[in-house]
């Protein structure tokens, strides 16, 4: 049976001075707790954005809500090999077939959690010029200096990285998209890794993106309030 392709009401057409009606589908599916009907899974660590990201802009501090991230390390050597996923990837924790946890793949040797990123800057690191990333890597006589990541994102431009593991995510919607795909199971084209077939063909991943950069004002009454109540550990 193909992957269902999710597909969001047209945007709505806000008044004048209201944020952008992307942004108000993003952040209804910000909200949204999605199902395997919807193309949660098969396996997964959150079914719904907001359960990682309290409020639409904070980081869960629960560990059930951290991300796993795996590699394998020769012991020889000392180096992080290649597996299925790359040098190192996500594991996820748990799976729509049952409640029982997921154990990290068989070749994983090296297991690491890691919090949420919290989004409350996540837009601003997105608009920051190539020019003055690159600046700042150049050794200014201090000893220090440092190498960007360039990236080809899903359009075919290269662009240095700034999100991901070791910058490997070059803008704000690829982030998106590899959260739905690599936290969600809901594979995504915009994806930095693109798994066909895919349940979001970019549009879902582009209108959360818009509901990041359109702050607090697109934000949902029950999605402030869900939030709200994680926040204080509720």
């Amino acid at each position: 049976m193909p992957a269902p392709v999710y597909s969001y009401p047209a945007p709505v057409n806000p008044a004048a001075g209201a944020v952008d009606g992307h942004a108000i589908d993003g952040a209804q599916l910000f909200s949204q707790k999605f199902t395997s009907a919807t193309g949660l899974g098969p396996s997964f660590n959150a079914d719904a954005c907001i359960v990682c990201h309290p409020g639409g802009r904070g980081a869960s501090a629960d560990e059930a809500h951290f991300a796993r991230r795996v590699a394998h390390l020769d012991p020889a050597s000392g180096r992080v090999l290649a597996m299925a996923g790359g040098d190192s990837m996500v594991a996820p924790r748990r799976t729509t077939a049952g409640d029982a946890p997921l154990p990290p793949p068989r070749e994983a040797n090296v297991v690491s959690l890691r919090m949420p990123l919290a989004l409350a800057a996540a837009t601003r690191i997105d608009d920051i010029d190539d020019a003055i990333i690159e600046a700042q890597a150049v050794a200014k006589d201090d000893g220090i200096h440092g190498r960007v990541h360039r990236v080809v994102g899903s359009d075919g431009r290269s662009r240095v990285g700034r999100y991901g593991w070791k910058a490997d995510v070059p803008t704000l919607d690829a982030m998106v998209a590899a959260a739905f795909s690599d936290e969600m199971g809901l594979s995504s084209a915009l994806a930095p890794r693109p798994r066909p077939p895919f349940v979001d063909d970019g549009r879902m991943a582009r209108a959360v993106a818009s509901f990041l950069r359109a702050g607090t004002a697109a934000t949902p009454p029950q999605a402030a309030a869900a939030g709200a109540g994680q926040e204080r550990g509720q």
